[in-house]
This record gives structure tokens, sequence and C-alpha cells, in this order.
């Protein structure tokens, strides 16, 4: 018999949709993850399981192993892991309810994805690199950045 909380690491394929659901229920209404068991007085039974990353992505710990909620979700609901990846339809990255997932391929994902973080990116290197540039504008996330010269970027 398997103990709850294995000292090894578990890799993606390891996980099965059985384990999954014996330490956390997934609200498909809603997208949230939470738990069914305590882990060591630290995560209680009954609470939101994981946290957000930087990135925008919910991440789950799982026996020592870290895994993306979306992921995650797609096991619970269809008992399987996806072939490839999967796309959140309304490019929030955040929002894991099942209605919102879809399996996708790598090109059909990244034409889902919004161009915010490229954007701030472009935007922050030419800041702090006291680079001035023209005006940036991207439909796709409503961001405006007007040119910049190295006496406004208050690094100078």
């Amino acid at each position: 018999a398997k103990t709850l909380f294995p000292y090894t690491t578990l890799f993606r394929s390891d996980l099965t949709a059985q384990r999954l659901r014996e330490i956390l229920h997934y609200d498909p209404e809603t997208g949230v993850f939470t738990r069914l068991v305590s882990l060591f007085g630290r995560a209680m039974c009954g609470a939101i399981a994981g946290q957000r990353h930087p990135l925008g992505y919910w991440m789950i710990k799982i026996d020592y192993a870290n895994y993306r909620a979306h992921r995650l979700a797609w096991l619970y609901v269809h008992g399987a892991w996806p072939r490839e990846q999967i796309d959140h339809i309304d490019g929030d990255k955040g929002n894991n309810k099942i209605a919102n997932l879809r399996e996708a391929t790598h090109k059909q994902n990244k034409e889902n994805q919004k161009n915010l973080f490229t954007c701030l990116n472009i935007f922050l290197f030419r800041k702090y690199c006291l680079c001035s540039f023209f005006a940036l504008e991207c439909s796709k996330c409503s961001l405006f950045i007007s040119t910049l010269y190295p006496e406004d970027n208050g690094l100078s």
C-alpha cells in the first residue's frame, strides 16, 4: 500500500487521477482545488490548494512535486493526462474552470495567448537599459507605452 506522503518525487506520468482524487477535490464550476487531507499542519484539510505563480498559473504541490493546476484539472475530470498542452480559452491563466480549458497544440496555445507579458518585457528592458524607443502599442492587451528617454526613467 502507498503511504499518504511517500518520500519519492513523482513525475508527471506517475501521478494518477485516483491519487489526485484521494488528496484534492476539484470544483469544475469554480476551477478551485481544495485539500482533502492536511499536510503536516501547513496546508489544512478544506484549504484552497496551491499558490499563484508570478506568471499567473496556479501551482499545486503533490507528493513533493509541483504541478500546474490546469493540467491537474484535466487529469481530475478526464482521468488521463492531456496529450499535448492545455489552453485557457479566455487567456486568463488563473481561470481553471473545466469549461475554460481545452487540449491544444503548442501553436494553438501560443496563438491564444495575450501579448501583455511580451510588451511589459520590452518596456522594462528598454527602461533599465537607459534606451529610448518608439511608442509600443499592443491591441491585444490594451497597452500603450510612449517614448522613453534616459532622463525620464528616474535612474539618471
